[in-house]
């Protein structure tokens, strides 16, 4: 018997080798993954240079501005008149607020040229403070017009703001504006006005621009000048070698994209971010809804209708944040919705929630998404709670 139990024991421990060396014969298949990873990621990089780069460059016709139409002279009006009220708010330079306005759209940089050509001496001065030249946009937060915004590609001097679109860039302010000095040195001349303008009420290229659109913004140049005395000259060789700054116009949806290689690693995550999101709000009583033009949303209704007709109905549309609105969860769950006798709907935006997206839906889709959703549950359209943070206060206005 005692010969009987040791070679059992004896066996045992002969096996216990073999059993842990059984997965070294799959030791292969990190190695393999490494390898499918890697042609995944030379794959993406290939569909990322050749085809999403130039597909996210191509320009598209704007949609027609909701208010004016083709008479963009009422919107510069309305800018004008809210730069007016401002302006007599806090007792600034009519003139000179609506220039600075102006050059804040533009990248200002020293000319080059000239210092090339300057004497050693004057070189070597140093350069001029915010409050000597206050028609340069030294910090964003210098100038009430527009919203704030970190520009770390442009120098210090020409440090302007890129968050604001024309229509809606005048806010008031309670702090007085620094008037500009008399002899102005940063001069916008005909040339970059009519890239911009171009830009900013039509989407398009100057030599692009037909007739009747030329002619409009003829007319915006005269409100100008019969407003503010504010004339824009052509711009000339000498005035290229003579002037201090050199003046280029932030044509931002013109311009090419610039754009910053990421890992497919993390397009994976993101998207892995949006699927726990998506657990969690069915885990908490909501449930997906896709309307025609695209839009998604998830809708979570009262727990109890009768006591519900009190509370209004609740739209929330989330900012710009990987996953959309996975980070905003936490904020929901304990903070806007846990009123349960309140109908919640939670707006999702997938061309800002770090996804790869080429066809973002325009104002119109949303709204026509938001009121397909509100009929389809028969709530009262008049009696909304309209919540947004950061982009997505810029949707609310669309309502």
């Amino acid at each position: 018997e005692r010969l009987h139990v040791l070679s059992c024991i004896s066996l045992k421990m002969t096996m216990i080798p073999q059993i842990f060396l059984l997965p070294t014969s799959l030791s292969f298949l990190p190695y393999l993954g490494a390898v499918l990873y890697l042609s995944l990621e030379f794959v993406f990089a290939i569909a990322f240079f050749k085809y999403m780069i130039p597909k996210a460059n191509q320009l598209t016709e704007p949609a027609p501005y909701r208010d004016y139409g083709q008479d963009k002279r009422k919107l510069m009006l309305r800018i004008m008149h809210r730069i007016e009220e401002v302006c007599r708010i806090t007792q600034a330079d009519e003139k000179a607020t609506m220039k600075r306005f102006l050059v804040e759209w533009f990248h200002v940089e020293k000319n080059r040229h000239k210092v090339q050509t300057e004497e050693p001496q004057q070189r070597k001065a140093p350069m001029a403070s915010a409050a000597e030249t206050p028609e340069i946009a030294f910090s964003p937060s210098s100038s009430p017009e527009n919203s704030d915004d970190d520009d770390s590609e442009s120098p210090p001097a020409a440090n302007t703001n890129t968050n604001s679109t024309a229509n809606e860039a005048i806010i008031a302010t309670a702090e007085p504006l620094p008037t500009a000095p008399k002899d102005v040195s940063i001069q916008l001349y005909k040339q970059e006005m009519d890239d911009f303008f171009s830009w900013a009420f039509y989407g398009k290229f100057h030599s692009k621009l037909e007739k009747v659109e030329l002619a409009e913004l003829d007319r915006i140049y005269k409100e100008l000048e019969d407003r503010h005395d504010l004339v824009f000259p052509y711009r000339t060789n000498k005035d290229d070698q003579q002037n201090e700054h050199h003046c280029k116009p932030r044509c931002m949806t013109l311009e090419p994209v610039q754009t910053m290689y990421r890992p497919l690693l993390v397009y994976l995550l993101v998207y892995g971010m949006k699927i726990v999101g998506g657990i969690l709000l069915r885990v908490m009583g909501f449930h997906r809804i896709v309307t025609s033009t695209g839009l998604v949303a998830w809708h979570r209704p009262a727990k109890n209708n009768e006591s519900s007709s009190s509370l209004m109905p609740m739209l929330f549309f989330h900012g710009i944040a990987p996953g959309g609105f996975f980070l905003y969860l936490p904020m929901l769950f304990f903070g806007l919705a846990t009123e349960r006798d309140r109908p919640v709907f939670v707006f999702e935006n997938r061309s800002i929630s770090c996804a790869l997206d080429f066809y973002p839906l325009t104002e119109q889709q949303t709204v026509d998404g938001v009121v397909e959703i509100l009929e389809s549950y028969k709530m009262d359209q008049a009696n909304l709670s309209l919540v947004g943070h950061s982009f997505g206060s810029c949707v609310v206005t669309w309502m």
